[in-house]
Parts: structure tokens; sequence; C-alpha cells
């Protein structure tokens, strides 16, 4: 046994990380392979990566300008400077399944069954789909600004058990690099600190402890989105580079977009609404689709009061609770509060909401007095979530 394992089976680890890192990798592989080897195995230039299918140096100013400072680097690192499909696909993979393995760690998710589900909602979500069909180019950098999302959000996760700063130290860090290969991957950031911290007030953590680590968790993502900054213009300056500004993606829309506050917020929910009912864009019927989401939203509501009630959670841990669950629509399209309009690209966050059906199935098949027919539903539901 190499380093590497010896230090994945470490006797204070609550489930065995050789056997979920080694599933992690080969679930993300064969359904990326079963999605995406069409576009791994040719060469089909389209959308924007017509433009980008060499990386030359006004490519990479362009990037730079847009914020986008890591990207250069990563290309010209990983010999991504020119879009060959199969290794851009291959690391794409590799990333996705090291973020399947973080999330799989951070949910303390040891069934085989809904690791294959999480790989699945990485690798065949709408985003990712369109990035293979379209953007090509930026594949490979997205989801490393995933995987970086994520490691930022264990950062977090270990943080608030072992509080050892050096920890939060380093998810700021993991923060500003996300940031720096693509922006709209900070929803990810929040949305999973979200869903850790409604778990965590399921198996009736205290809901003070809770709190605590939620501000620790924005402390993180407001030092590493000031830190983004910082390097971003210090970058900029270095390299000649006059940012973007005027478009929807640049910078200064931070502190241009004059839409109100409120109108941005309900933005959030009907662009959530939109996404999971009206336009699902699936090569299913999109009222099957849109049937089967209702059902889960459904299951997800009755679960959480019927585990809140049982585990006898108590008034301040339950109000944390349906809180977080009410902000959890904003927390995926944080990025609709911060710019004047979305797209596909920045919609990563939106699919994460399918763990929490998912989650709140295991939970109840946990129960050790739930009735039979509460277990067969919470089957039925990682079923819907796989179709």
């Amino acid at each position: 046994m190499n380093h590497f394992e010896r230090e994945l089976r470490r006797p204070d680890c609550p489930v065995d990380r050789v056997e979920t890192f080694r599933y992690a990798l080969l679930f993300t592989a064969l359904l990326g392979l079963l999605a995406h080897a069409f576009a791994f195995l040719n060469l089909h230039p389209s959308g924007d990566g017509l433009v980008a299918y060499y990386s030359d140096a006004s490519n990479d100013g362009e990037q730079m300008a847009l914020g986008r400072i890591m990207v250069p680097l990563y290309r010209h690192l990983t010999g991504a400077s020119v879009s060959t499909p199969w290794t851009v696909g291959a690391l794409a993979l590799l990333w996705l399944g090291l973020a399947v393995f973080l999330v799989a760690r951070l949910l303390e998710v040891r069934e085989k069954p809904v690791l294959l589900m999480i790989a699945g909602i990485f690798v065949t979500n709408r985003t990712i789909i369109s990035l293979t069909g379209g953007f090509f180019p930026w594949l490979g950098t997205n989801s490393c600004s995933i995987l970086l999302s994520v490691g930022a959000v264990m950062c977090w996760r270990l943080f608030s058990r072992e509080k050892k700063w050096c920890l939060l130290a380093a998810g700021v860090g993991l923060t500003a690099l996300s940031l720096g290969f693509y922006q709209s991957f900070l929803p990810t950031i929040i949305t999973l600190i979200m869903v850790r911290s409604m778990l965590d007030l399921l198996q009736r953590r205290g809901g003070g402890e809770v709190v605590v680590n939620g501000l620790f968790g924005m402390g993180m993502i407001l030092l590493g989105g000031l830190s983004y900054y910082v390097m971003t213009t210090t970058v900029c300056r270095m390299m000649g580079v006059q940012m973007i500004a005027g478009t929807y993606n640049s910078m200064e829309v931070l502190w241009t977009n004059d839409q109100p506050i409120l109108a941005r917020l309900v933005d959030c929910y009907k662009l959530i609404g939109a996404k999971f009912v009206l336009d699902t864009a699936s090569a299913y019927s999109r009222q099957v689709v849109a049937g089967v989401n209702t059902l889960l939203t459904l299951f997800s509501l009755s679960a959480s009061l019927l585990l809140l009630r049982r585990r006898k959670v108590g008034g301040l841990e339950t109000a944390l609770f349906l809180v977080l669950a009410a902000g959890l629509p904003m927390g995926a399209n944080f990025m609709r509060m911060l710019s004047g309009m979305t797209h596909d690209l920045m919609f990563f966050a939106f699919w994460l909401l399918y763990l929490v059906p998912l989650l709140l199935a295991r939970e109840l098949w946990k129960e050790r007095q739930t009735f039979d027919w509460i277990r067969i539903l919470s089957g039925v539901v990682c079923l819907c979530i796989g179709f």
C-alpha cells in the first residue's frame, strides 16, 4: 500500500476513503464517457469554442481582462493551449471525479448508489453539457474551478471541526483560485455550505454552532473574493491588460449594476422555477421532467418535516433549517444577485439542489423506526434523481 492510500485509510476516518475515492473516479469516468464521449473522441469546434480553439496571446489577454487570470496558466501547464478533445475531456473528468470524492466526504456518503447519483449530478447536468457542446475549450478550466470550489468548502468543514486557522486560510486561497478560473462557481461554495449546515441540523447539531460555522463560511467567501480582486488587478497591471468594462460578466458590474435588490432576489427564485419546471431542456418530455422535479420538491418538504419531528430537533434548529431551505434558491443562483443576467454556464449550483432529496432519502432510510413504505418511497426518490 503506498503512502497516498495509507493517508486515506487513517484510523480517524469515519468511512473507507480509498474505496470512496476509487468509486468516485470510476462512476464519474463511466457516466462522463457515456454522456460526453462523442465530444471527447471527435473534433467539433462550435459556439464560443470556434474562436478559442487555439489559445494565443490575444485570447489569453481577453481571459485575463474578464477576470479569468488562471485560465492562461492552466492551459499552458496542461498543454491545453490547443483544444485537443481527448486531453481536455480526460482532465475534466479527473477534476470532476475528485470533486465528487470531496463532496462524498463532506456529506459523509458511503453508500455506492448515492455516490453514483452524486457523480451523475456532477457530470450530466446542463452546465457540463453546455460546456461540452459549445464552450469546449473551457471544459477543463471550469471543471478545475468546480474542484477548487468544493475543496474550499471541504477546508471550511475541516476548520469547523478542528478549529485550525490554516484550514480556513486554505479555504480562502482555494476560493480565490476558483474565482480566478471562472467567477460563476461562487454559488457552488454557498450551496454546499448551506446543504452541509442543513444536514448538521438534521443530525441534531446545536443551532449556535451551526450559525458560528456559517459565519466563518461567509468570512471565508468574503476574504476569498477580496483576495481574488487584489490578485486579478495585480496580474492585469503587471501584464498590461485593461479590464473589460460595460458587459454583464465584467468585474465592474458588482458596483455598476443598478437593478433593485428585490428585483434580483425575485428573479433568483423565478429562474430556479423556470429551469426545473418550465425550461427543463432535457432529452425527456418537459412535462415528465417538470412532474418529477415537482414530486422531488414535495418529497423534500415532507421528509424534512418528518425528520425534524421524529428526531425532536429543537425550535431554534428547526427555524434555522427552514430559513436555509427557503434560501437555497438564492444561494444556488447568487450570481443573479451580482450580475444583470445569467446563462447556462452560471447555473452549475442549480443542479446541486438534487442533493437535498437524495440526502433526505438517505436519512429516512437510516431511521430505525421508518415504515417500509417510507423506505420504498425513499428508493423511488433515488430512482427519480437518477432519471
